[in-house]
């Protein structure tokens, strides 16, 4: 993974050489965009995209991991003869949706990000907070939580004696809140999530190259040496945000959580989204209805 350590003296340096100059496109003219680490690719191509360069932006990128998952798992759910099966098998990839949003909620959670947040439409706001107290009060520690640990992550020999049943509506509720609040983590403005990616050595030198973007359409490129700490300071250049490959992701998971919504058991609405594209790449203003349970 690409190191970068912007220490006050580089801070500083970016500023002295930065200061004033122009800002330049990608490739042909176009926004960069190199695309974002996938963890299921065999890490030949993934050093050449971003990778989440903090925490919370670590969890953001794990969401998306975690929708994709859903996504693989749940095409056995359609075929009613495989269906409980299917529900035991979707149950891991489930609890770790939870698990991952709740943690990103948790990051999301100080007042710069709250501060962000009254500026979103006031139902966008009171369904996040609601899908944010079921994810941590229901979905982490309920019917769910106790299949995973009994069924789902394991086998135990105790699950005959005291079976563990999990029903449709416990696998798809929780998927659905979590949906729901990753998808209203994606538009906290896009300073909120930090991203890198390393550009191998440069010519003739030992430095490494090294681009980061902090704000959307900004990507910065530095010259490193081996432990990441900064020697120069390179260009900039536009860059598309990242947080749209994310948000398809999203898409993809509501579509077929919507799908499965319906089916028999269930018991659950489905998710509609309403899209009204904003000043940015990332949809503002985005209204989430038929989401209570």
């Amino acid at each position: 993974m690409a190191q970068l350590v912007l220490d006050a003296a580089a801070i500083q340096l970016a500023m002295q050489k930065l200061s004033g100059q122009p800002i330049f496109a990608g490739p042909d003219g176009n926004l960069l965009e190199p695309g974002i680490i996938d963890l299921a690719d065999d890490g030949e191509t993934s050093d050449a995209r971003w990778q989440p360069g903090d925490r919370r932006t670590k969890f953001l990128t794990l969401s998306a991991e975690a929708c994709r998952d859903v996504v693989f798992h749940s095409e056995h759910l359609l075929s009613a003869s495989a269906r409980a099966r299917a529900i035991r098998a979707l149950v891991v990839p489930a609890c770790n949706f939870v698990d991952v949003t709740v943690q990103l909620l948790a990051t999301l959670n100080g007042a710069e990000q709250r501060k962000m947040r009254e500026s979103w439409p006031k139902g966008d706001q009171q369904t996040y907070r609601e899908a944010a107290k079921r994810l941590k009060k229901k979905h982490s520690k309920g019917p769910l939580r106790a299949a995973r640990n009994k069924i789902g992550a394991h086998l135990d020999a105790e699950a005959y004696e005291r079976p563990v049943r999990v029903e449709l509506k416990d696998v798809l509720g929780a998927i659905g809140d979590s949906l729901i609040a990753f998808f209203l983590a994606l538009n906290h403005e896009s300073n909120s999530f930090a991203w890198i990616r390393s550009l191998g050595a440069a010519p003739d030198t030992e430095l490494q190259v090294v681009e980061t973007m902090n704000s959307y359409p900004v990507a910065a490129r530095w010259l490193t040496d081996s432990d990441g700490r900064v020697i120069d300071v390179g260009i900039l250049q536009l860059a598309a945000d990242p947080r749209v490959e994310l948000q398809r992701d999203a898409l993809s998971a509501v579509a077929v959580y919507n799908k499965l919504a319906v089916l028999e058991g269930a018991a659950i609405p489905e998710i509609r989204i309403d899209m009204h594209q904003g000043s940015g790449e990332i949809p503002r203003n985005v209204r989430l209805a038929s989401a209570s349970r």
